[in-house]
């Protein structure tokens, strides 16, 4: 009898080492998955745009075979993550264009850009030209033809997400009005009236499911709510759901699913009947929660960055500005939390200065910034110390090799 209780009890200890093993498994998978489709976001946006626009046949050949190659890539992660739904398999619904090669049609021409940049000053657009009408709850019960310009409300907290989000929308020919947070969305939708919200998740001051909550709440039932996530799995699109979003839409950004997208949900909302819920009608793909370490001693990676950038070298420099100059907040942040052994702020801030970091391709610095992550989840703070002195030794490092190629002159 004892031996047989002592290897019941080695075989749970295997059983469960074996569980352990299996999870942390799901989570590398995870974790390569959402590093791979951060850059296939701005991959597949920006080559998106200058298909549109090219008049070179041999270029646009050229350009749907990076699409093309990119919507590979990313049919190819969302079969490597485990939790995904629908036993599985990822949905690939993304259109592609036509290839140029197999036909002579024409292209359809698209509506000139509108120029102007991310407004984070309290959901005001900066021109009357662009600013919504003043609203009520009622005022967002109309019919929207499917070929009128829509009133957008975008909010999301990272800056080139929301630059690349709204020239996207602008492309065809939109008015977008971007906020920071949730509650610059609320106060917005008080004000204003919109044809379709389209809202980050995470986001600080109030996120993006209180922010929907509270939109429901204050009577605008009928304006549609799309979720914008890079992390969505079945328990949080459910969540969702449940605050009153609509629908979601999953990094990397399809220009092509987002209009699709807002307009059938508006013509959705407009032809509903008392009781109709939407909570099924548009299923984003579950995607990966945690980011990978990246084990690379470059600093900085202008061949990436201008990859994943399309080229753009304007959106180039702004990415890199926009690392460089939160850099020094998010490292005062950083420094507090430490001081007062809040691992969990050292996660928050490092996490958020990550973000800034992958776009500008920063590589040294996402390899500590992710190293400080993982020590935070072990709340090892003697590796933070370290790792947090390698932080500002990294962006020192990448301020000095961005100014020696010319793409940064500022001084922090």
């Amino acid at each position: 009898m004892k031996d047989e209780s002592k290897n019941k009890k080695q075989l749970i200890s295997e059983l469960e080492e074996l569980r352990q093993k299996v999870c942390e498994l799901s989570s590398i998978t995870r974790n390569i998955g959402h590093e791979i489709r951060t850059p296939l976001n701005s991959i597949i946006g920006f080559s998106g745009m200058l298909y549109k626009n090219e008049t070179s046949e041999e270029k646009k050949e050229f350009l749907y075979h990076i699409i093309t190659s990119g919507r590979v890539l990313l049919s190819i992660m969302s079969k490597l993550d485990p939790s995904l739904s629908d036993g599985g398999a990822a949905k690939e619904e993304n259109t592609l264009p036509e290839n140029p090669a197999a036909t002579d049609q024409p292209q359809p021409p698209m509506p000139e850009e509108v120029t102007g940049g991310v407004d984070t000053g309290g959901g005001q657009a900066a021109t009357d030209e662009s600013r919504p009408q003043i609203n009520t709850p009622e005022s967002h019960v109309s019919a929207i033809n499917a070929t009128e310009k829509l009133s957008i409300l975008l909010a999301e907290d990272n800056v080139s997400n929301a630059k690349l989000m709204s020239r996207l929308l602008k492309q065809y020919g939109h008015d977008v009005i971007c906020v920071e947070n949730g509650r610059q969305a609320v106060d917005a939708v008080n004000r204003f009236e919109f044809d379709a919200l389209i809202m980050d998740i995470q986001m600080p001051v109030m996120n993006g499911k209180e922010a929907s909550v509270a939109i429901r709440k204050a009577g605008f039932v009928n304006v549609p709510i799309i979720a914008l996530t890079a992390c969505a799995s079945a328990a949080e699109r459910e969540e969702c759901m449940n605050a009153g979003m609509d629908a979601f839409i999953s990094k990397p950004i399809n220009i092509d699913d987002i209009e699709n997208n807002i307009r059938k949900i508006i013509e959705a909302k407009k032809n509903a009947g008392p009781g109709n819920t939407f909570s099924d009608f548009t299923k984003g793909t579950d995607m990966p929660e945690n980011s990978p370490q990246i084990k690379t001693a470059k600093n900085f990676d202008r061949e990436k960055l201008d990859e994943i950038m399309g080229g753009i070298e304007e959106i180039m420099q702004e990415a890199i500005d926009l690392f460089i100059d939160s850099a020094t907040d998010n490292i005062s942040e950083i420094q507090k939390a430490i001081n007062s052994n809040d691992a969990q702020q050292v996660k928050k801030f490092a996490h958020k200065l990550k973000g800034s970091a992958l776009n500008a391709c920063a590589m040294k610095t996402i390899e500590v910034l992710t190293g400080l992550e993982k020590a935070s989840d072990e709340n090892d703070f003697i590796k933070i110390k370290d790792l947090f002195e390698s932080l500002n030794d990294s962006i020192d490092s990448y301020e000095q090799e961005v100014k020696k190629q010319g793409l940064y002159n500022k001084f922090i």
